[in-house]
């Protein structure tokens, strides 16, 4: 901050005060090229310190990405006529100032996942007067009854509380109203694995197209190989749809997978779930399987391209095969004789 109160000028950040026609004046450029420039009053000491405490909050909302360019925020005047400075901000209006200024920062799978649920789901198909903050026991309510506990978590844990406990942090509300409501608690699902014959029958069935329905255009034998490095490997489906061809190293005198990446929600990211960069060995029976793989042309080089060449879409994948196999008694399949690592398949039970 800079101050001469001999010659009345001021700088705070990006705003400048200075007296014009013996009148305190504000300005600033804001966005790049746009400059703003509005008076307090006459130069008395309670407009001077008026016209810093405006300054103050300008350089503020710049630098945490929730300027006003309407200016209203700043001249409370306009704001008293327009009953503007009195106006208490709601969810959409605290979901607002959040995106723009998380969107940088936040994994670009929480943004389409989540931040979009949020918006489509929970914001826009809620009556209006539930998104007041004083409305907080009541939107709650409206969203336990259209959804689960167990759904409405992760929403508030990636949107809601983010954003609502940054208008505290930034001064906008004094709590977080919604923090104070438990929401009901749903049982834990109990994780199950498939027994070892299981497991062999899934691949066998996708081998053997035992399941594919009457006129079905897409072979499950395709995906067979997919299923069966799974069962041998054990890495995350993300992981198995991000790998290409030029992920298959050689170090010494043995060849290794490299898992750095993965595809989810339709978003390639240049990394794992847990950030690290593992080298899976190759043992025989996996060198096997890769050697007898059909190499399908495909722009990405993927090792496991779709159908149609492209990544696998894993809910898409859910719902024409897995469950299509999955949901049959697997006895009716015939078991391979293959060796599998049966935890990979928590992944889809």
């Amino acid at each position: 901050m800079y101050l001469d109160n001999s010659e009345h000028k001021a700088k705070i950040g990006l705003v400048s005060i200075d007296v014009k026609n013996n009148q305190i004046r504000i300005r600033f450029t804001y966005p790049k090229g746009k400059r703003n420039d509005f008076y307090v009053g006459k130069p008395t000491d309670n407009n001077w310190q008026a016209a810093l405490k405006t300054a103050q909050i300008i350089n503020r909302d710049i630098d945490i990405g929730d300027y006003d360019p309407t200016l209203v925020r700043y001249k409370p005047k306009r704001a008293k006529a327009l009953e503007i400075a009195q106006k208490q901000p709601n969810l959409i209006d605290l979901w607002d100032s959040y995106k723009e200024i998380s969107k940088a920062r936040v994994a670009a799978t929480t943004i389409k996942k989540h931040w979009t649920t949020y918006e489509k789901h929970y914001l826009s198909r809620t009556p209006a007067k539930l998104l007041e903050l004083d409305k907080a026991d009541e939107f709650i309510a409206h969203l336990l009854s259209r959804y689960s506990s167990g759904s409405i978590k992760p929403i508030f844990s990636n949107c809601l509380n983010p954003s609502v406990n940054l208008a505290v942090k930034t001064g906008k509300i004094k709590r977080n109203v919604y923090a104070d409501i438990p929401l009901r608690k749903s049982p834990k699902k109990q994780i199950e694995a498939y027994e070892p014959d299981e497991v062999k029958s899934i691949v066998s069935c996708f081998y053997n197209d035992k399941y594919v329905k009457k006129g079905s255009r897409y072979p499950h034998r395709f995906y067979a190989p997919m299923i069966d490095f799974l069962s041998l490997v054990g890495c995350r489906p993300s992981e198995c749809h991000a790998l290409t061809w030029d992920d298959i190293k050689r170090k010494g005198d043995r060849l290794y997978i490299r898992f750095n990446k993965a595809y989810s929600n339709g978003i390639l990211l240049p990394h794992t779930k847990t950030y690290e960069t593992r080298l899976f060995p190759i043992n025989e029976q996996l060198k096997i399987l890769i050697e007898t793989m059909s190499m399908v042309e495909n722009e990405n080089n993927l090792i496991f391209p779709s159908v149609q060449g492209s990544y696998i879409n894993q809910k898409m994948f859910n719902r024409r095969y897995w469950r299509v196999v999955v949901d049959f008694p697997l006895s009716k399949c015939t078991p391979m004789n293959n060796e599998v690592n049966l935890a990979l398949f928590l992944w889809f039970k």
